[in-house]
């Protein structure tokens, strides 16, 4: 009788921790919803006021279950930091997707780690990480753009690249428009 209550102890136990940790990841999936709805309006109203120009559009992809650079994809964005740090106030957009594996929930969060790498990534390497503006948006599909330029070298991409091609960071670099450039000095 005591072995039963002892194992019922350790199943009610283990239990506890596992709702602990689902009310922990509910938190986590609300604080990354509120994130992204704040990035949203960030974007929006950069993209409203015309005072920023898209300079840069590229793409970091990630192994299964991955969200770790590669040096393939650290090679990229050092060509991407180098010219960024050309132009002063440069901004940063850094959307992060997964493939369609995975329960939403999980897949935002790994989203969310990968765009949060590349920007560990960019900051390490001298952008200024309050140019940096990250969303994790889980299992949305492969952009058309990024397809496209696939399907340009190879028409048959198989499911097996597309599925790879989800699996990424979408970096947008802005740059300021020469009406909104404030001389700095006084």
């Amino acid at each position: 009788m005591a072995e039963v209550a002892s194992a019922a102890q350790k199943a009610n136990d283990t239990a506890d921790r596992a709702d602990q940790l689902a009310e922990q990841n509910q938190f986590a999936i609300k604080a990354d919803q509120s994130a992204i709805a704040a990035n949203a309006a960030s974007i929006a109203t950069l993209d409203k006021s015309m005072n920023y120009s898209l300079v840069v559009t590229a793409d970091v992809t990630f192994g299964f279950n991955k969200s770790n650079l590669g040096k393939t994809d650290e090679a990229a964005l050092d060509a991407l930091v180098q010219q960024a740090q050309s132009t002063p106030r440069v901004v940063f957009e850094l959307v992060g997707f997964t493939d369609r594996v995975g329960s939403r929930e999980y897949n935002l969060t790994l989203s969310r780690r990968r765009a949060e790498t590349v920007a560990r990534y960019l900051v390490r390497n001298g952008i200024p990480l309050r140019g940096i503006y990250i969303v994790g948006l889980g299992k949305e599909p492969v952009p058309a753009g990024v397809l496209a330029d696939v399907q340009a070298v190879d028409s048959n991409v198989t499911k097996a690249e597309a599925t790879r091609l989800a699996r990424r960071v979408r970096i947008r670099i802005y740059k300021p428009n020469a009406s909104t450039e404030v001389s700095s000095l006084r």
